[in-house]
């Protein structure tokens, strides 16, 4: 035992990446999984990787430590010297000195077996094991990396992070695709029988656990605004929930939403330019952080994305009204079918409108009142002063609006829609010193596609879950 401790304390542990870059002859500790083992007569060749980065570690094994036993994705812990190779690709490798195989993998019904290259549908089957791909690990720390870059920017804009709660009894979006929360039948908690408003145990077990329906939430917005009585700026990325009955490769039944709120507000300029700045901002760290990341996901074109998000970070953004979007569509005549002046735009429209300017990110204003939800602020007779974001590729990014801040209006709009009751907290911010606000969400698997490049949702997201598959 004394000796072990001996041994152990001259090894300092390391990521792979650090070890890579760490001097030379320097005595480290690494793990991770076998990528590749290359046997010869006096010794073995092996490349770890951990995870962590995109990098491997060329692994140098004497025959002396009796290697045999590691195999491709077996998981191992080896101390030695680091040894610098500056004539090889490989800026150093490990002379090993202590090998330690923790886990074996068999071959025998793993999903990804030496030598194969799963697509992104084969990895998709699997998504309790794919992490361990390297181009699915490189999608893990692409998220975390945008996430990273996202709370960096939002804290130099001098936001404050909010919490906003999962459940809610409110359905913000007012479109009905929620998940209803109900509890499963189950041993109550012993107690002494009856609360306090003499309710018995048997009594409380047949109402709601609430006391009435309450849905995961598909958006922060309306807390967000309640926030902003006291606090100025604030924003959240939380998990948003929609229970729409889609299989496109765009939708998601749990995702994670950046949405912002700031008092005071009067012009959607006021939303646009940060949401402009936002979206170069990220793009630009994600340029800086992600180029081995990108190569692994990219691996046929990732010069020429590198081109696409340069060009995003830096040309001007367009804007159009939805009048003026509808119009300049109907005059295309390669449409299935044409956009109406108080219809919603398709996919097939904002795919259009993009290549109308030259495939840059372009906002769309002053859409038709009956479009969208009940707290947007009034722009003129038919229109709510709201705006989406849309980007190539994807079409719709962001959307966002000037909340209505009048407070009459707001609770005939809600008397007409039978939510009186229900959102008269709502209503009592504008009645209670509230100012008026603006605020936007923003998809953050959309935003990943965007700068990663791939063509797929469920594959920027570690456990995707949508129509009939929650599997994991």
């Amino acid at each position: 035992m004394v000796g072990l401790t001996r041994v152990c304390c001259t090894y300092v542990q390391r990521s792979v990446s650090r070890a890579l870059h760490s001097p030379d002859e320097t005595k480290v500790t690494v793990q991770g999984w076998l990528r590749s083992v290359r046997a010869q007569k006096s010794r073995v060749f092996a490349s770890l990787n951990d995870g962590l980065s995109a990098e491997t570690l060329q692994l140098v094994i004497p025959s002396s430590l009796d290697p045999k036993g590691l195999s491709v994705n077996s998981f191992v812990q080896v101390s030695g010297q680091i040894v610098h190779t500056p004539s090889r690709p490989q800026p150093a490798e490990l002379k090993c000195h202590h090998v330690h195989l923790v886990k074996t993998c068999p071959p025998e019904g793993y999903p990804f077996p030496a030598r194969s290259s799963p697509d992104w549908h084969q990895a998709r089957q699997h998504p309790h094991l794919r992490s361990r791909l390297a181009r699915c690990g490189a999608v893990l720390r692409a998220r975390a990396a945008v996430t990273r870059a996202v709370h960096e920017h939002m804290e130099r804009q001098g936001y404050l992070q909010v919490d906003t709660p999962v459940l809610t009894a409110n359905d913000c979006e007012g479109a009905g695709h929620v998940f209803t929360v109900m509890t499963s039948p189950g041993r109550s908690e012993a107690g002494d029988g009856a609360d306090s408003d003499g309710s018995s145990d048997s009594d409380d077990r047949e109402r709601p656990f609430f006391g009435r329906d309450v849905y995961l939430t598909v958006s922060g917005q309306l807390h967000l605004e309640a926030v902003t009585c006291g606090v100025t700026h604030v924003y959240t990325l939380s998990p948003a929930f929609r229970a729409e009955r889609s299989r496109t490769r765009r939708h998601l039944a749990e995702f994670r939403m950046l949405e912002a709120e700031l008092a005071p507000a009067a012009e959607l300029s006021e939303l646009t330019a940060p949401l402009e700045q936002l979206t170069r901002e990220v793009a630009e760290g994600f340029l800086a952080s992600c180029g081995p990341e990108l190569e692994l996901l990219r691996p046929d074109d990732w010069r020429e994305h590198l081109t696409f998000l340069k060009r995003l970070h830096s040309a001007p953004f367009a804007q159009i009204t939805h009048a003026e979007a509808v119009e300049l569509l109907r005059r295309r005549g390669d449409l299935s079918c044409a956009p109406r002046p108080d219809g919603d735009l398709s996919r097939e429209h904002e795919l259009a409108l993009l290549e109308h300017t030259g495939n840059t990110p372009v906002f769309v204003t002053e859409w038709p009142a009956e479009l969208k939800p009940f707290y947007m602020r009034p722009s003129g007779e038919n229109t709510v002063a709201a705006v989406d974001l849309l980007v190539p590729r994807i079409g719709e990014l962001a959307g966002g609006s000037l909340r209505e801040d009048c407070a009459d209006r707001l609770s005939s709009r809600l008397a007409r829609l039978g939510l009186s009751e229900r959102l008269d907290w709502y209503v009592q911010l504008r009645r209670y010193g509230g100012p008026p606000t603006a605020g936007y969400g923003l998809g953050l698997e959309r935003l990943l596609l965007l700068l990663t490049g791939l063509e797929h949702v469920r594959d920027v997201v570690p456990f995707p879950r949508w129509l009939h598959h929650c599997d994991t």
